[in-house]
């Protein structure tokens, strides 16, 4: 004789609640502390930073809207351009910063 259904979706949703705390256990025993890997990364060269940095936001990105790479590549080539002919100057990032935190008020 089957079931009835009330039995079968109790069992379903009891199922489904094993497993939710199954994934949550799993995540948090074999996924990395975010933290840790923070402190890790932060001991690898600045190269190699860099390219971490790079690959982990090529993770976040979704498809680019159509023409955006080319407007990128156009406004890299004109950057470019205006330093090689001198129009502009770079400024160190420890400015930037330091300018940015005085509007900021820190």
């Amino acid at each position: 004789m089957a079931a009835p259904s009330s039995t079968k979706g109790a069992a379903l949703g009891s199922f489904a609640l094993w497993r939710r705390r199954w994934a949550l256990w799993y995540d948090a025993i074999m996924l990395p502390d975010p933290q840790k890997l923070l402190d890790d990364a932060m001991k690898l060269p600045t190269s190699t930073r860099a390219e971490l940095v790079g690959r982990l936001l090529d993770t976040l990105e979704g498809e680019a809207d159509e023409g955006v790479e080319e407007a990128w590549q156009a406004e890299i080539a004109r950057r470019v351009t205006e330093l090689d002919e001198g129009r502009v100057m770079t400024v160190p990032w420890a400015e930037v910063r330091r300018e940015l935190r005085a509007r900021q008020g820190r």
